[in-house]
């Protein structure tokens, strides 16, 4: 009896319970139910349950279904109280709260837990201004009750101080406050992504770590974190007041939990009471007086379902009851349920605002800090960037990540590139070698990097070729058809122009480079950019560059659709790795150069778009760079190089307190959605479009589990963070070297590092040293070859002494050269600046800085008004 009383339980307290599932079913039609694409098996295996009347109809994510639930494509969704936030703000909505999840423990709870503050009884205190100077324990930083419910409800008390100091960035301000108001406290957790902030706050502000076990750690684990920590920190620690919930003081103090007996501890709930908003106090033993609540999660329809919503919450308690006694995976993968927790009816149907506010909790979604509001602007240049940019602002502010994202419109990547530096906007992500451009030409920095899971902040460039095509190497592809990412980019341009280059394919005095590329691929490229004003000055780029190019296939408006043709945007249709592999998949090219995740990502049913349907990676193969095929997922030993990682760019002028401000957030973003791509997919593609905002990579196919992270660009040695997913963010490249620690950077010929020796750092002046270094570099040259032309290196020619003091003055304690000043000032002079050797140590190093060589008048490129230069 017992026995069948736990199977029936959930179908009990879901009231009311329709007699059989055949009564029940009074809907014209199935229930479609939305979930995020990850869950759409698992959803269609519990539809196949034969009593279930239920269809699954899947999305890019959560955002994406409360969009299709309000168009009406899906009658209902699993929702979060974050995800009703959103659905409160759609204009024109019409969404209802109807089903809760709620604990077994707790089936009649009306909240999920309530927040409140729990002091000693002996506390003299009458308002709560005299919370100045107290002790306080929290469950740690960012959580809600320990810490965004205070902080919201004592902000808008008036005890909190500012929380909108623009010299701080929003989570200091916090934590400054907090720390003003509080003699001491006990708040773990990561205080910034970013660990070297993490650590320089926790200095700053060491008062708010006082009472924790390991005050010079202050994170997790903890004894005094968490909800139960915040109230041993109370009874024990020196804690004057705890901050934590309801659910705990009863566990604490061994008192009754929902229908449940009371369980002793030892601790006596008459030493302590509760700490009401008023400043009132209320017994441990009685009711609490909450500050706010934090709602069930539950289940969202439409309007439409009013009707029937009785049969609708009778199919999910069936389904309930049908998932928990056959242990299914789709119970918690759709319906957001496990075996503690049970589907309830819940008093409504509640509107999603109404809902929020019954339990005091839209404030602290919103948690207003008060003017000036201030945002992180992301410059996109698609109207389906744009789209991404919006859905990203919405839901990124409903998770508490501050500053707000918001989004700026530019027509070309060099106009993105300009709002940046004239502080128009903020932040765009950039490919490696777009990065150094906007560097030199627009003083814009790098601040966070991509990270590729077990490869690092490296990827792999590759050529793919269709497997019933009889190409066997490079050269064979003389006189066909090219599909490039686009101009200036690493994978898609820099690197096969190095290899074509670097064999001989095309001659090296053969400038411009853009006309030798064309005559080698003389039946056409699709190099999206190629003849732009900024890409192309002298208007000398060959219109060939551009022949293969479609526009926007995607638009029924053939204007639109043909003036964007060769546009380095989205709304080329071949422009960047999906349209590349686009490009060839679709017979305009021939050959595509992307990166080795590109096809997995496009094949197999991973993209959904109509082009791609029936693809497989099986009927493509890599074209290896010395000769022979080899299949897609062999890239790293059929590959043309090794490259720098995209990377999140903003303008060289940001103070340090700005740029400390984008990386939170945007690296919170990162971590939260790389973690959880059901809530929302960053990583992912956005209406069948990918590498939006962020580029995507594969976690699956290559890497078995997901590897997805993000990483800050504050330092060049800061350790990796990890999360789940495939792609990351990181500090930006350069790295350190393997050799003493000192500058370098990899080259794109085979990833290995090129790198002044240390020897010749150690021993400043010493010519002797300074040319055993430079011979043995010049050894390395003669294997790997100059980077000649290239544009994220442009390696420099000194012909005489004069150019290389103008060029050692302008670097002087602004650059990375400044370092070697002295060595090569003093050898140069020394022995004559047309010593070969001293030639390509020099053009080397300049190679590694292009920040300093920007700033350089005199620049003899290797290739430079179509002339060649020699030494």
């Amino acid at each position: 009896m017992k026995l069948l009383f736990v199977l029936l339980l959930p179908a009990v307290l879901a009231k009311p319970t329709p007699e059989s599932p055949e009564q029940a079913h009074r809907h014209h039609g199935a229930w479609k139910i939305c979930v995020p694409q990850g869950a759409l098996g698992a959803c269609q295996t519990m539809a196949s349950e034969s009593e279930l009347h239920v269809t699954c109809v899947a999305a890019r994510d959560r955002v994406d279904c409360l969009d299709k639930v309000q168009h009406r494509e899906a009658d209902f969704v699993p929702v979060e109280p974050e995800d009703m936030y959103i659905a409160s703000k759609i204009p024109d909505q019409h969404f209802m709260v109807f089903k809760e999840v709620r604990t077994k423990e707790e089936p009649d709870e009306e909240f999920r837990y309530e927040a409140v503050a729990v002091v000693h009884n002996n506390l003299s205190i009458s308002s709560l201004q005299e919370l100045q100077g107290l002790k306080s324990c929290h469950t740690g930083v960012g959580r809600n009750v320990g810490y965004k419910i205070p902080i919201t409800k004592l902000r808008r008390m008036g005890i909190l101080g500012s929380l909108n100091n623009p010299d701080l960035t929003p989570r200091e301000n916090e934590i400054h406050a907090l720390s003003e108001l509080f003699s001491q406290a006990c708040l773990v957790g990561k205080w910034s992504p970013d660990p070297a902030q993490n650590q320089a706050l926790k200095t700053r502000y060491s008062n708010l770590c006082a009472l924790c076990e390991h005050p010079d750690v202050c994170d997790y684990p903890d004894k005094y974190s968490g909800y139960d920590g915040a109230l041993r920190c109370l009874a024990e620690n020196g804690g004057q007041i705890a901050f934590t919930k309801v659910y705990y003081v009863k566990k604490h103090f061994g008192l009754p939990i929902g229908a449940g007996q009371a369980v002793p501890t030892g601790e006596d709930p008459n030493n302590y009471a509760y700490l009401c908003p008023n400043a009132t106090k209320a017994p441990i033993t009685g009711k609490p007086c909450i500050w706010a609540a934090r709602p069930w999660p539950g289940y969202m329809a439409n309007d439409d379902v009013q009707s029937d919503v009785a049969d609708l919450r009778a199919q999910i308690s069936l389904a309930n009851t049908i998932g928990e006694n056959e242990r299914a995976e789709w119970l918690n993968k759709v319906l957001i349920l496990d075996n503690k927790t049970v589907a309830v009816d819940n008093q409504g149907p509640y509107s999603p605002q109404d809902y929020l506010s019954k339990a005091n909790y839209t404030d602290v979604i919103e948690r207003d800090t008060g003017s000036p509001h201030r945002t992180i602007r992301f410059c996109v240049t698609s109207n389906t960037e744009l789209a991404k940019c919006r859905v990203l602002r919405e839901a990124a502010f409903s998770r508490d990540i501050r500053p707000a994202f918001d989004c700026i419109q530019e027509t070309t990547l060099h106009d993105c590139l300009k709002t940046v530096r004239d502080d128009g906007a903020d932040i765009i992500t950039l490919d490696g070698g777009e990065v150094v451009t906007a560097q030199r030409e627009y003083n814009l920095k790098p601040i966070i990097a991509e990270q590729y899971g077990e490869h690092g902040a490296l990827y792999y460039a590759v050529a793919v070729v269709k497997k019933s095509s009889s190409y066997q190497s490079i050269d064979d592809l003389r006189g066909n058809k090219s599909c490039h990412t686009g101009y200036g980019r690493t994978a898609g341009w820099n690197v096969p122009l190095y290899t074509l280059l670097n064999k001989g394919l095309i001659s090296r005095s053969n400038c411009p480079y853009t006309r030798a590329l064309s005559e080698f691929f003389s039946g056409g490229s699709c190099v999206p950019g190629a003849l732009t004003p900024e890409n192309n000055p002298t208007e000398e780029n060959p219109q060939q560059l551009c022949s293969v190019c479609a526009g926007n296939l995607d638009s029924s408006d053939s204007t639109a659709a043909q003036a964007s043709q060769c546009s380095a945007s989205n709304n080329e249709s071949y422009f960047g790795y999906t349209g590349a592999f686009r490009c060839l998949a679709s017979g305009s090219g021939d050959v595509a150069f992307v990166k080795h995740t590109t096809v997995p990502e496009n094949a197999d049913g991973r993209n959904t778009a109509a082009w791609a349907a029936g693809l497989r990676s099986e009927d493509f193969e890599l074209l290896c760079p010395d000769g022979g095929r080899a299949p897609v997922d062999q890239y790293t030993r059929c590959n043309l190089a090794q490259v720098p990682p995209h990377m999140v760019v903003t303008s060289n002028g940001k103070s340090e307190l700005a740029v400390n401000e984008i990386r939170d957030a945007v690296l919170a973003a990162g971590n939260l959605y790389g973690k959880h791509p059901e809530l929302f997919r960053l990583f992912g593609d956005f209406d069948g479009t990918k590498d939006l905002l962020f580029k995507w990579v594969l976690g699956d196919f290559f890497w078995g589990k997901s590897d997805q992270c993000v990483k800050p660009a504050s330092h060049l040695q800061v350790p990796k963070l990890r999360m789940s997913g495939a792609i990351s963010l990181r500090p930006d490249v350069p790295s350190r070297c393997p050799y003493r620690g000192e500058f370098c950077y990899r080259t794109f010929v085979s990833g290995e590092w090129i790198s002044t020796h240390a020897e010749v750092l150690r021993d400043h002046g010493n010519s002797q040293d300074l040319r055993k270094s430079a011979k043995a570099l010049k050894e390395k040259h003669d294997t790997l070859g100059p980077p000649h032309c290239m544009a994220a290196f442009r390696p420099l020619v000194i012909t005489n002494t004069r150019n290389l003091i103008m060029l050692l003055k302008k670097c002087r304690g602004n650059y990375r050269l400044s370092f070697h000043s002295k060595i090569y000032g003093e050898y140069a002079v020394n022995k004559g600046s047309r010593n070969n050797d001293t030639e390509f140590v020099l053009a080397f190093v300049l190679a590694l800085t292009p920040t300093c060589l920007s700033k350089f008048p005199v620049q003899f490129y290797l290739c430079r008004n179509g002339t060649f230069v020699s030494e």
